[in-house]
Order: C-alpha cells, then structure tokens, then sequence
C-alpha cells in the first residue's frame, strides 16, 4: 500500500478502513453480495412495483425509457437498460424503448416526456442529478437507484428505490451488483411475478466458487502494464465494468472496446506489455460471437498478449487452451434466464480477476488512491459530486 503524504487527511468517517494488506474492504464487499436478493425483496416491496407501473405508463404511450448514471452506476444502467428490454421488448439487445444514456449526456440533451430512471450509489454525483432535474423539464417521470440516504439526488425522483447495503471500499462492486438486482425486481414486478430472492442469492454464493481460478487468472494479467475489456452486445456491461475495475483497484490503464473493433487498429499499439480479457457469455448467435472471440485472441496471441476470457460454459469450447496465456474463467451454470447469468456471472467474474491482478501488483483497492494527496486534490478539481450532507 502506498504511504500516504501527510498524516491529517484521513477521516474514517469518510474514506474506507485503511488495512495494510489482503482481505481488502472489496473482497468482503464480494462476499457480500450474495445477501443482496433477500434484503432487496424486502426494501424494494413498495418501490419496485410503482416503477414497474410507471414503465407501463410509457411503454403504453410509446415514450423513452431512459436509465442515466455514470461510473460503475453507469455500467450498471447499462445492465438495467437490458434487463428492462429484455421483459418490455421480449429482446435485451435489440431496439426496445429502454436506452441507457451516460448522465451528462441526458442533463444536457434529455428526451422528452416518458421516464428517466437514474442510478446514484452514493447519491453525490452531480452530473445524475442534473440528469434527474433536465428530464422533469422535459415532462419525464422520474426514479432513482441508491443506496444514500439524504442526498440531493433523492428531491428529484418521483419514485426512490432505495439498495440495504452500501459499498465501504470506494472500489465500487456491490455499488454494480445491486442496481443490476433491482432491474431484476422491478422486472418481476413488472410481469406480475414473484421475485426469486432465494435462487438469486443461491446462484451468487455459486459464482465464488470462482475465486481460487479468477485470483490465478488476475495474477497472470497482473504482469501486464495496460489492458483491452473486449465484449459486445449482452456483454457490453461486463466489460466496461472489467475496465473500471481493473482502472480503479489495480492501477493499469484500461480500455473497453468491442470485440470486433478492437481487430480494427487498436493491437498495433500494444505488445507483450499488454493484456487482453475477452467477455462472451451469450446473447444472439452466441457460437459465431464466441468464434470472432477466438480469432481476436489468436490475432493478440502472435503479438505476445497476455490473454484471457471470460465465457458460459455452453462457450467454453469456442475458445481454445492455446488462446488464453492467462486462462479461462467459466462462469458456472444455473437454472435462471441467461441475462442473469450473464450479467451476474459476468459482475462476480470481473470483481475476482481484478482481485487477482490488485493482489498481483499489491495496490490497495479501497480507496482509489486517496491516500496520495493529488488524487484526493484532483477529486475536488473535478468536481463531480456533492458534499456529504
């Protein structure tokens, strides 16, 4: 852990526990998300189906559904956005009447009437409350996904949904996990089903048995200075997530690119310094896309990448030994939809491989380099949330 450059900036009021070394506050974070479902059946009783009205209301009116956030709140309104098509529109990837939209762009520019559902895990980003405030004077509805309590944020919604459980590392996972469970919720709502807490829950405590594998496969990227996220369409979210958290917990440049632009140009700025982790878990003509998967990581292989994948285990044969110097990561099965298996397989994926890479370059996750007096300076340059109320 790097040595913080003063002794009087910490307040364990605000920042996350300082620990000297792994278990980081993230891996109990991990660990944690699996008592999600439960207690989100519980706080989203009431709230879950207003908003499943409300989607009703504009689906039948034939007007947006936007779902707005930023960060890792807006990778999860990614997720969201499919999730909401995926029951609206009987398809998560193709043209529905949910559209995932990056909060200033909806502050500045906001589509007219319909509904505006923001994410805000924290209830400060300013940016998604200006979201919130530009689509009610475009004539929208509007919802928020938090976890916060008395926030700026919440004044602006007719709707809350509040998460039970708050992120205590700054590096965000279940901040991802959560908003993504409650489109799972409001979607039960919104078929007049039951919510399956239970087999949800089931499934992540499944998915950590992942850990020892992702850990081996993180050490491996660990070696490598920068990193491509590849993944397409269901797997979009996956990997930008993969990106932000690799970014944020490990301190390795990294971009997000789908599968099949990054074979147009961006390898030849990279080398045996690099990495690349390939998402596919699904989603239309899945065998064709995991076939593009293997032959954009044959192209890296002859580069000298460190490479990796992240697959369902129907795809786990697409992708070959010699394709994956630093190994495969099949997510486990379950008798659920494959949106969810996808997007929460892929989510607890993601989370351990970073694992892997933070304990590879031993990097404290937990509080994006706060310790270091201009990363906590650049965050209030940057301004881009509200102070703690």
């Amino acid at each position: 852990m790097s040595v913080a450059d003063d002794s009087d900036w910490y307040d364990p009021a605000v920042y996350p526990e300082i620990r000297g070394g792994p278990p980081w506050v993230m891996e109990d974070m991990i660990d944690a998300q699996a008592t999600l479902p439960e207690a989100l059946s519980e706080s989203l009783a009431t709230s879950a189906p207003r908003l499943a009205e409300m989607l009703h209301s504009a689906a039948d009116a034939g007007e947006p559904v936007v779902v707005s956030a930023v960060g890792t709140s807006g990778h999860s309104a990614r997720a969201v956005a499919l999730i909401l098509n995926d029951v609206m529109a009987q398809s998560a990837v193709a043209a529905g009447p949910a559209e995932a939209r990056e909060s200033a762009d909806q502050a500045l520019a906001p589509r007219r009437k319909g509904l505006c559902i923001a994410i805000s895990h924290g209830g400060l980003s300013k940016s998604t409350a200006r979201a919130l405030a530009a689509a009610r004077m475009a004539g929208a509805k509007t919802a928020l996904i938090t976890a916060a309590g008395s926030t700026p944020a919440r004044d602006l919604a007719d709707v809350v949904l509040t998460t039970p459980l708050r992120d205590k590392s700054y590096c965000h996972t279940i901040g991802y996990t959560a908003p993504m469970l409650t489109g799972f919720c409001v979607a039960s709502a919104y078929r007049e089903e039951t919510f399956p807490a239970a087999g949800l829950a089931r499934y992540l405590r499944d998915l950590l048995t992942m850990r020892s594998r992702g850990l081996e496969i993180g050490r491996e990227l660990g070696k490598a200075e920068r990193l491509i996220a590849a993944g397409s369409l269901i797997d979009v979210p996956t990997a930008r997530e993969l990106a932000l958290k690799i970014a944020e917990g490990a301190w390795v440049p990294t971009a997000m690119l789908g599968v099949e632009d990054t074979l147009h140009g961006h390898l030849v700025a990279h080398d045996a310094d690099s990495a690349l982790v390939v998402v596919v878990t699904g989603g239309p003509n899945a065998d064709v896309a995991a076939d593009r998967a293997h032959e954009l990581l044959m192209a890296a292989r002859r580069i000298g990448l460190h490479t990796a994948a992240i697959v369902s285990p129907d795809l786990k044969n697409r992708i070959l030994a010699e394709d994956v110097s630093a190994g495969l990561l099949v997510i486990p099965p379950a008798d659920l939809p494959e949106i969810v298996t996808s997007l929460l397989g892929g989510a607890v994926a993601l989370q351990l491989l970073t694992t892997g890479l933070v304990h590879a370059r031993k990097t404290n996750p937990d509080l994006l380099r706060r310790e270091q007096a201009p990363y906590r300076e650049a965050v209030a340059a940057g301004g881009a949330k509200h102070l703690r109320r």
